[in-house]
């Protein structure tokens, strides 16, 4: 049994940087449920992986930012492993500011077909996520970076921006803060409810708290 921890909030300024990565909403604001389970984060992992096995929505589509530049391992997996991946470089990687270089880092995108090949996948780059780099899990290839201008302590700074585009693809999973949960961005009406997201959980999975209420055994849901 996993106990759930489920937070829902709207699309704030804190919610937005706690994303990570600068990035842009398209169609519209979604609802926001932060999902939280328990342990480290292969917990965290296991977590993620029984919820997508269990949603069984295949293609999947998981995107993540090579900030430890390691895209030569990663796509040297995928492809001993026959796992379709593009590589989105924005167009450059590098970009000059005064005194300082900043480094754009290129996002990689998999495809996932089956569990099988989900589970390969997380077991090889959902460490990422524990490292708070931008990791993202989609419905359909729809997530896109391009270049924005942003300030930073006071300084103007060219960045890629990653686009969610909710007119294409109603769903979107973020990872939480060290792996150990995951938000569900969506606009879906499976998922854009509260009682919706109770319900598409594991049997498995037992909430024990929403927001700051405590759940007990014999709460009905139905009534959220």
């Amino acid at each position: 049994m996993t106990e759930v921890l489920i937070l829902e909030e709207p699309v704030t300024t804190n919610f937005i940087e706690d994303l990570v990565h600068p990035h842009r909403f398209d169609g519209g604001l979604p609802v926001v449920h932060r999902l939280s389970g328990e342990g480290h984060v292969e917990e965290g992992r296991e977590f993620l992986m029984a919820f997508l096995t269990h949603q069984a929505v295949f293609p999947l589509y998981v995107h993540f930012v090579d900030e430890y530049e390691l895209s030569e391992d990663f796509t040297t997996f995928f492809q001993q492993h026959q796992i379709d991946y593009t590589v989105d470089d924005c167009g450059g990687n590098l970009k000059s500011y005064g005194y300082k270089r900043y480094n754009y880092y290129s996002c990689l995108t998999v495809k996932i077909k089956n569990p099988d090949d989900l589970r390969l996948v997380l077991n090889k780059t959902y460490w990422l996520a524990s490292e708070n780099v931008f990791y993202c899990i989609s419905h359909a290839d729809t997530l896109t970076f391009e270049w924005g201008d942003f300030l930073e302590r006071g300084v103007k700074r060219r960045r890629s921006v990653a686009v969610f585009d909710f007119d294409a693809s109603k769903t979107y999973i973020t990872t939480d803060y060290d792996g150990l949960g995951f938000c569900i961005l969506s606009r879906d009406t499976q998922y854009a409810s509260l009682a919706g997201m109770i319900a598409s959980l594991l049997d498995q999975m037992v909430v024990t708290q929403i927001n700051d209420e405590v759940i007990e055994e014999d709460d009905d849901f139905s009534l959220l």
